[in-house]
């Protein structure tokens, strides 16, 4: 084979290598990707409140960091009790829903016994809260 035809073996290799160990580290790569967004956003958050604060961009930054946090514990405080509220009534819908599907006598009944046998739960366990 002559070194052309070596070399783009070599290239395809390590092309199909990359491929490869991105789409393992998928979840590691979206991760960095969002990190540089976010600091992106942020430093240009900042600059834009230095220019017009005369602040430094270190303490622009700092006051852009701190409302952010602000505002996600707001929103937490005032919507966090309906949110707590309404998962509270799914769980109880979802354990409802499967003890009927548990009584079916059908194919869904079979499959969820099944299910419930498998998880080592006995068809006569009462659903217990565990929040």
């Amino acid at each position: 084979m002559p070194a052309t035809d070596m070399r783009g073996l070599g290239w395809l290799l390590a092309a199909v290598a990359t491929a490869a160990l991105l789409w393992t580290l998928s979840d590691v790569v979206m991760l960095v990707f969002a990190a540089i967004l976010l600091a992106v956003l942020l430093r240009g958050a900042a600059l834009l409140l230095a220019r017009y604060t005369r602040l430094p961009v270190g303490g622009a930054l700092a006051v852009i960091i701190l409302l952010l946090v602000s505002v996600c514990c707001g929103f937490g405080w005032y919507f966090g009790p309906r949110f707590v509220s309404e998962g509270q009534q799914l769980i109880l819908q979802i354990q409802h829903y499967v003890g009927h599907l548990q009584q079916d006598q059908g194919f869904w009944g079979q499959m969820a016994r099944r299910a419930m046998a498998a998880k080592g739960i006995s068809p006569s366990h009462r659903w217990r809260r565990n929040y």
